[in-house]
Protein backbone atom coordinates (compact mmCIF):
# COMPACT_ATOMS: atom_id res chain seq x y z
CA UNK A 1 0.00 0.00 0.00
CA UNK A 2 1.36 3.23 -0.71
CA UNK A 3 1.52 6.07 1.93
CA UNK A 4 -1.02 7.86 0.50
CA UNK A 5 -3.45 5.18 1.14
CA UNK A 6 -2.27 4.81 3.97
CA UNK A 7 -2.98 7.99 5.05
CA UNK A 8 -6.78 7.91 3.76
CA UNK A 9 -7.39 5.28 5.72
CA UNK A 10 -6.54 6.86 8.76
CA UNK A 11 -8.49 10.00 8.31
CA UNK A 12 -11.21 7.66 7.59
CA UNK A 13 -11.08 6.02 11.01
CA UNK A 14 -10.56 9.28 12.69
CA UNK A 15 -13.77 10.77 10.86
CA UNK A 16 -16.06 7.81 12.31
CA UNK A 17 -14.16 8.30 15.45
CA UNK A 18 -14.57 11.96 15.83
CA UNK A 19 -18.43 10.98 14.88
CA UNK A 20 -18.96 8.25 17.42
CA UNK A 21 -17.27 10.87 20.15
CA UNK A 22 -19.89 13.90 19.11
CA UNK A 23 -22.90 10.78 19.49
CA UNK A 24 -21.41 9.89 22.83
CA UNK A 25 -21.07 13.45 23.88
CA UNK A 26 -24.26 14.88 23.09
CA UNK A 27 -25.98 11.48 24.89
CA UNK A 28 -24.12 12.31 27.71
CA UNK A 29 -25.03 16.06 27.70
CA UNK A 30 -29.12 14.69 27.23
CA UNK A 31 -28.84 12.70 29.51
CA UNK A 32 -27.56 15.34 32.45
CA UNK A 33 -29.43 17.19 34.65
CA UNK A 34 -30.27 21.29 35.03
CA UNK A 35 -31.19 22.47 38.14
CA UNK A 36 -34.05 25.36 38.57
CA UNK A 37 -33.22 28.68 39.43
CA UNK A 38 -35.83 28.95 41.07
CA UNK A 39 -37.66 26.07 42.08
CA UNK A 40 -34.37 24.25 42.56
CA UNK A 41 -35.60 21.03 41.09
CA UNK A 42 -33.30 18.96 38.22
CA UNK A 43 -34.74 18.40 34.54
CA UNK A 44 -32.98 15.92 32.31
CA UNK A 45 -31.83 18.31 29.25
CA UNK A 46 -33.46 15.63 26.89
CA UNK A 47 -36.86 16.88 28.14
CA UNK A 48 -36.27 20.35 28.00
CA UNK A 49 -36.93 22.77 25.19
CA UNK A 50 -33.88 25.31 24.55
CA UNK A 51 -35.26 28.65 23.68
CA UNK A 52 -32.89 31.03 21.06
CA UNK A 53 -33.92 34.76 21.68
CA UNK A 54 -32.99 37.00 18.79
CA UNK A 55 -33.35 40.97 19.15
CA UNK A 56 -33.67 43.62 15.95
CA UNK A 57 -31.26 45.83 14.89
CA UNK A 58 -33.15 48.67 12.54
CA UNK A 59 -31.93 49.80 9.55
CA UNK A 60 -29.41 52.90 9.39
CA UNK A 61 -29.11 55.38 6.54
CA UNK A 62 -29.64 55.14 2.81
CA UNK A 63 -28.45 51.37 2.28
CA UNK A 64 -27.98 49.88 5.70
CA UNK A 65 -30.54 46.93 6.16
CA UNK A 66 -32.14 45.38 9.09
CA UNK A 67 -31.24 42.09 11.05
CA UNK A 68 -31.49 40.09 13.59
CA UNK A 69 -29.40 39.20 16.24
CA UNK A 70 -28.82 36.03 18.23
CA UNK A 71 -29.34 36.94 21.89
CA UNK A 72 -28.62 34.32 24.78
CA UNK A 73 -30.60 30.81 25.58
CA UNK A 74 -32.71 30.17 27.71
CA UNK A 75 -35.09 27.70 29.11
CA UNK A 76 -38.46 27.78 31.02
CA UNK A 77 -38.36 24.80 34.08
CA UNK A 78 -40.69 22.20 33.09
CA UNK A 79 -41.44 21.76 36.94
CA UNK A 80 -42.58 25.82 37.58
CA UNK A 81 -41.78 27.69 34.16
CA UNK A 82 -39.46 29.61 35.59
CA UNK A 83 -37.61 30.88 32.68
CA UNK A 84 -33.86 29.93 33.00
CA UNK A 85 -31.15 32.16 31.12
CA UNK A 86 -27.31 31.34 30.61
CA UNK A 87 -26.18 33.95 32.35
CA UNK A 88 -23.96 32.96 34.86
CA UNK A 89 -24.88 29.64 34.76
CA UNK A 90 -21.61 27.62 33.32
CA UNK A 91 -23.96 24.22 33.71
CA UNK A 92 -26.52 25.08 31.42
CA UNK A 93 -24.12 27.14 29.22
CA UNK A 94 -21.90 24.41 28.54
CA UNK A 95 -24.66 22.12 27.77
CA UNK A 96 -26.02 25.13 25.44
CA UNK A 97 -23.04 25.04 23.27
CA UNK A 98 -24.99 21.24 21.92
CA UNK A 99 -28.01 22.10 21.08
CA UNK A 100 -29.37 18.49 19.78
CA UNK A 101 -29.14 17.19 23.11
CA UNK A 102 -32.23 19.49 24.14
CA UNK A 103 -35.74 17.62 23.17
CA UNK A 104 -36.02 20.76 20.42
CA UNK A 105 -34.70 24.29 19.54
CA UNK A 106 -37.11 27.14 19.51
CA UNK A 107 -36.57 30.76 17.82
CA UNK A 108 -37.83 33.78 20.07
CA UNK A 109 -37.70 37.24 18.38
CA UNK A 110 -38.15 40.82 20.29
CA UNK A 111 -38.49 43.92 18.87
Amino acid sequence: MSSITVAKQMIDLRMKQLTEATYQLREAIGNSFLTCRSCKKKSKVSTIVLIQTHWYVAPQGCTGGDYWNAGEKQYNCPKCGHRNRDLNNEGFKEASRHEDAFKCVEKEYAR
